[in-house]
């Protein structure tokens, strides 16, 4: 005879909490063969599916506890739990709104609820969420310091030092919150407090990567160059895969001009997350060993912006030299600057013919020794049918032709420290000169300036790629530009090209100086802040006069 639901659903708990999970799932089966519908048996086997690390036969389970009795608290939760152990946060977000509609105030699901919208990049229902936590429990600390978290990835970091200095008063020994805390003041360009609250991290914390990281990062900034390598040693030394944390070292010290300790590292670019795996764009060896490339074909490969594949064309003739033949992908918009350096050019989308080996551009330097750049300026130059249409569109010379760049794309990271208004530029028109626009896209702003100040010449119509800017560039007598494309194609064209570097480590402008060992014919203005271009545009007005009289 059959033993009754409710006793044999007796012994399947009584097995289960004794850590007999066979046991209790047989008898937790026995139920559901009684009794079908019952809704606590299904709930249990899930609890025992979740307990074994299978949460697809629990989300099964607790489909069907829910189907026969839905709005089940406890429930509800689990299957959030397993939803987003599947990856599924969406539908785990929903089951613990779910919850939170039948348990109202509740503030640990609160808390989940606004890290699950954080995530799912949802940062205002985030912010929400945390502040009704936050309002329900004013002395969390943890929920305290998500919401900072939260507020910092609005751009509202004045806010979020705040919350992340009420959570410390709250819980002075969160390693968490004082690393995120230097992240905030780091927004706030407050550098040498935001290495004081992560030093305090690592204090606290002294086996986390992370915050070694988040300090070296800092120390970087401030181009505290021995402190911040001596940071990353000790983040990779507790993770030695810490893809983030050595690639970052690379750039710190391609900057101080450590070639050849740099340019190994920079292959780490591939497994950060920054970047995207490199793309498997042939079956071709990568050639980084030296192999002879006499009587082979290489691809180069363009890998990042405009002005990395600018400022590794140079590199080309290199391979040329070993007896190979190059074939090179480039951005269309860079193709007709690029006919003379490689046996073929290909645009994007264009089949690739055979090649023995690959390459990406910016693994060029590492490949072909990993020392200092080549000396090897002018190495582009315009096509002579441009050069000639420019010369005639110009007309005939009256004096110094100057050309202007004063902003960059607006999506770039360090934009705002970069990219200036035209209207900061006007004092350079008082002196003699014929100035040229080549930039190729207005902001708002600075239309009006442009309509205001007719001395400014716009081609901007005509400058449909950069052989038609080269051939521009090659009639003026000095191009002053912001951190853009444009000042990689002046220093590549061998033009006297000024460039007001931002301040921010970067291997291309280097630490310190007038001089980048990259371009020689381009001398470097250096912002002495983050966007403080004050004294540089006060500098190169004076130098305008100056070089005219």
């Amino acid at each position: 005879m059959t033993a009754a639901p409710e006793v044999l659903f007796a012994q399947a708990v009584a097995a289960h909490q004794c850590g007999d999970l066979d046991g209790a799932e047989a008898l937790y089966r026995a139920v559901l063969r009684a009794d079908p519908n019952s809704a606590a048996a299904p709930a249990n086997l899930a609890a025992i599916s979740l307990a074994r690390g299978q949460p697809g036969p629990a989300l099964d389970w607790l489909n069907r506890s829910l189907t026969a009795r839905p709005g089940q608290p406890a429930v509800l939760a689990n299957r959030a739990q397993a939803l987003t152990a599947l990856g599924r946060e969406a539908e785990a977000l929903a089951d613990w709104e779910a919850l939170l509609a039948l348990e109202p105030g509740h503030t640990d699901v609160l808390n989940i609820i606004g890290d699950i919208r954080h995530r799912l990049g949802d940062n205002e229902g985030a912010l929400q969420a945390f502040s009704e936590a936050s309002r329900l429990e004013p002395h969390n600390s943890l929920i305290a310091g998500n919401r900072a978290a939260v507020l910092h990835a609005l751009g509202r970091d004045h806010e979020a030092l705040e919350a992340a200095d009420l959570a410390l008063e709250l819980d002075p020994a969160s390693a968490k919150t004082w690393t995120d805390r230097g992240s905030f003041l780091m927004g706030l360009e407050r550098d040498e407090e935001a290495a004081v609250s992560m030093a305090r991290a690592v204090v606290l914390a002294p086996d986390n990567a992370e915050y070694r990281y988040n300090l070296a990062g800092c120390l970087g900034k401030l181009r505290r160059i021995g402190e911040a390598a001596a940071a990353f040693d000790a983040a990779i030394a507790l993770k030695p895969d810490y893809a983030s944390a050595l690639w970052n070292k690379s750039l710190l010290l391609l900057a101080a001009g450590r070639w050849a300790e740099g340019w190994p590292l920079f292959e780490w670019r591939w497994t950060t997350r920054g970047l995207a795996n490199a793309p498997s764009i042939s079956g071709a060896p990568v050639w980084l060993d030296g192999s002879p490339l006499e009587g082979t074909t290489i691809l180069v490969h363009y890998e990042q912006g405009l002005g990395d594949t600018l400022l590794m064309l140079r590199y080309l003739p290199l391979l040329s030299a070993f007896g190979a033949r190059v074939v090179l992908a480039v951005q269309p918009a860079l193709a007709p600057l690029c006919e003379g350096l490689a046996d073929q050019v290909l645009k994007l989308g264009e089949a690739f013919p055979p090649h023995d080996f690959k390459l990406f551009m910016m693994s060029l330097p590492l490949a072909l020794g990993g020392g200092a750049p080549p000396p090897s300026v002018p190495y582009l130059a315009a096509p002579a049918e441009a050069r000639g249409r420019w010369a005639n569109k110009l007309g005939p010379r009256t004096g110094r032709r100057i050309g202007l760049v004063w902003s960059g794309n607006p999506g770039q990271a360090n934009d705002r420290n970069r990219s200036l208004a035209l209207d900061r530029l006007v004092p350079w028109l008082q002196a003699d000169a014929d100035f040229v626009s080549l930039q190729v896209n207005y902001r708002d702003s600075d239309v009006e300036t442009l309509r205001a100040h007719p001395e400014i010449a716009d081609f901007s119509a005509d400058l449909t790629d950069f052989g038609e800017t080269a051939a521009l560039i090659e009639t003026l007598d000095l191009i002053i530009t912001i951190d853009t494309a444009t000042a990689h194609l002046c220093g590549a064209l061998g033009k006297p090209v000024w460039v007001l570097a931002p301040y921010a480590l970067d291997f291309r402008w280097g630490l310190e100086g007038s001089t980048t060992p990259w371009y020689p014919t381009t001398r470097v203005f250096r912002a002495p802040a983050p966007g403080q271009w004050d004294g540089v545009i006060g500098e190169i007005s004076a130098l305008l006069v100056s070089e005219a009289t």
